[in-house]
């Protein structure tokens, strides 16, 4: 069962000993506890961690010759592209490498590149690619407001933000840097020991869609 806004406030407090004081309000830890969830959804949509978690895959988007797309176009909380695809028919799409980022026109015989600039996805070679595409993205996570709103982030994962926020908690009571870095040092060494477990389940992997068509999946 995933953890709930509620049941992650109540375990910080437990774990910090304010089970029932008022030296903090549920208002403030909810402000520390939506601040942590980003922060991990962030993480974990780094591409040596778990990418394909939470991965949102969009319309196709026709593209005019040497034309871009508006990523708030896509939508309006998009945080980042991870991987564009070209439409070559028969429902089938060819996955477009990241341009370079010293030669952003450089790229394999007959193949087109892509690259985030600006609010916008930018196509090269510079000024060459016309067609259809779908982009495959992350969207920041909307503030968590009810008691039974679930936090979207793998089970492992669950403990370290919940002592994230413990380490906000310890800032509060005056324990200082050196107070929320031994919580952030703890959540982290969870992490660091889930890493193997989310890469297998939401890292990138050869069998991702598209990938047939130039690897030969």
């Amino acid at each position: 069962m995933a953890l709930t806004l509620l049941q992650a406030e109540t375990n910080a407090r437990t774990l910090t000993r304010h089970d029932s004081d008022t030296r903090f309000s549920q208002t403030q830890w909810r402000i520390w506890g939506n601040q942590e969830y980003r922060r991990m959804r962030t993480w974990l949509r780094q591409e040596d961690v778990a990418p394909q978690f939470g991965l949102i895959t969009s319309a196709d988007q026709t593209v005019a010759l040497a034309a871009s797309l508006t990523l708030s176009g896509i939508s309006a909380t998009l945080e980042g592209v991870h991987l564009v695809e070209a439409d070559v028919g028969g429902g089938f799409y060819r996955p477009m490498l990241k341009a370079d980022v010293l030669n952003r026109n450089s790229h394999g015989a007959g193949g087109y590149t892509f690259r985030e600039q600006a609010g916008v996805i930018v196509f090269g070679p510079d000024g060459l690619f016309s067609g259809t595409v779908r982009v495959h993205y992350h969207n920041t996570p909307a503030d968590l407001t009810a008691d039974s709103n679930p936090f979207v982030i793998p089970v492992e994962c669950e403990v370290a933000l919940t002592l994230r926020t413990c380490g906000w908690i310890a800032v509060r009571d005056g324990e200082g840097a050196a107070g929320k870095k031994a919580w952030d040092d703890a959540a982290q060494a969870l992490l660091d020991e889930a890493l193997p477990a989310l890469q297998a389940r939401h890292g990138v992997h050869p069998s991702y869609s598209g990938l047939h068509v130039v690897l030969g999946y």
